[in-house]
């Protein structure tokens, strides 16, 4: 009997120390930047009448843009043409730095994992180069670890 009770109370200790583990399945888009955490504020996924995906993460002082011929599920390498490039752009101190991919310029990836619903979702990884050669700002930025979640895609406008 005092085996039988010793055991009800253990489970019941071990039962009271779970905890509920929410998710949050709100849309969102981060990254990254030069090891140093993206959090986009004001994001905006645009749909082109030609199927073209433009997706606008702001946050203070800064705007991250990717862009790709589509919104379907695969992969978008960048630095290989101008329809799928990512561009950043840094306003800090009243010093505009502009980086981009292109052709030939900067490299990476865009993935798009799920396009569905009316919303798009994947990952992102790229380096873009300081075009303008601002003195004011690094040769180039590097975000790793991109994600964009559940965004509802808009009509460009």
């Amino acid at each position: 009997m005092k085996k039988l009770f010793s055991l009800i109370v253990v489970l019941l200790t071990l039962s009271s120390c779970q905890e509920e583990v929410k998710f949050n399945n709100d849309p969102g888009f981060q990254a990254f930047r030069d090891d140093v955490l993206f959090k986009g504020l004001d994001v905006k996924a645009y749909k082109s009448t030609s199927g073209a995906l433009r997706i606008v993460a702001l946050a203070q002082g800064e705007e991250v843009v990717l862009r790709t011929t589509s919104t379907d599920v695969g992969l978008y390498p960048l630095g290989t043409s101008v329809s799928k490039v990512a561009t950043y752009t840094n306003s800090f101190d009243g010093n505009e730095v502009f980086y981009t991919t292109g052709i030939d310029i900067g490299n990476g990836l865009i993935e798009i994992t799920e396009s569905a619903n009316n919303t798009v979702t994947g990952k992102f990884k790229f380096n873009a180069e300081n075009t303008l050669n601002n003195p004011f700002g690094n040769e180039l930025v590097n975000f790793q670890y991109g994600a964009f979640y559940k965004l509802p895609l808009i009509p460009e406008p």
